[in-house]
């Protein structure tokens, strides 16, 4: 079975922050939240969450490694978990981050960005494990829960555009769109065609952003 795509998901972390320094001396610390739990966010082709304890797995095994990148880039990297500059606290409510940031120009750009408040975002890459994920239907809504999956990297990002309440949909896995749609699909067989007429918009959502490879 081939390895499933880096999926994406950006926003806005408000509480992104440098850690104070003591004394004269400055931070180079960055903290802040990386997931919030149970909370759905709009795909555009269904709500998702992520459970709690979701990546419990793959940051229980030391061996697994999560970088902390600029802007997704894998030429600028800030910390991670394998140098143990990068550190991942885990509860029932969210995914907390504090990472020490390298001591580069880039590394000094981002700090600066953050202090000014230009830079507020963060985003993760994660790939779901297995059958980890599971699809509900509510009427014409399509919920995606993901209970268990990895994560390979977090990301200090300057697009700021999403409330923290929605994400961008970078990246969506194409099996994820596909169950989705078969949901909504079936249940329109169920119904008069006339009667459900927001299930009708979203079918056709759905057939323009599959043929256009959204």
């Amino acid at each position: 079975m081939s390895e499933k795509r880096l999926e994406l998901r950006e926003l806005v972390a408000t509480d992104i922050e440098v850690r104070a320094g003591e004394g004269d001396s400055e931070s180079r610390i960055i903290t802040g939240v990386v997931i919030k739990y149970n909370q759905p966010t709009n795909m555009r082709w269904f709500t998702e969450k992520f459970a709690p304890g979701a990546f419990k797995k793959y940051l229980a095994d030391k061996k697994n490694n999560t970088r902390a990148l600029y802007h997704h880039d894998d030429g600028k990297q800030l910390a991670s978990t394998l140098n143990k500059t990068l550190k991942l606290f885990d509860s029932d409510t969210e995914l907390r981050f504090e990472a020490e940031v390298v001591k580069t120009s880039y590394g000094d750009d981002t700090l600066e960005l953050v202090k000014s408040k230009e830079v507020r975002g963060m985003s993760f890459g994660f790939r779901v494990v297995n059958e980890g994920q599971k699809f509900d239907r509510k009427d014409d809504i399509v919920e995606r829960t993901v209970f268990e999956a990895d994560l390979p990297e977090i990301t200090v990002t300057g697009i700021n555009q999403y409330e923290d309440s929605q994400v961008s949909t970078r990246s969506v896995d194409q099996d994820a769109i596909e169950e989705a749609k078969k949901l909504l699909e079936d249940h329109a067989d169920q119904v008069d065609g006339d009667g459900c007429p927001e299930l009708r918009k979203r079918q056709h959502q759905f057939r323009r952003m599959l043929t256009n490879n959204y």
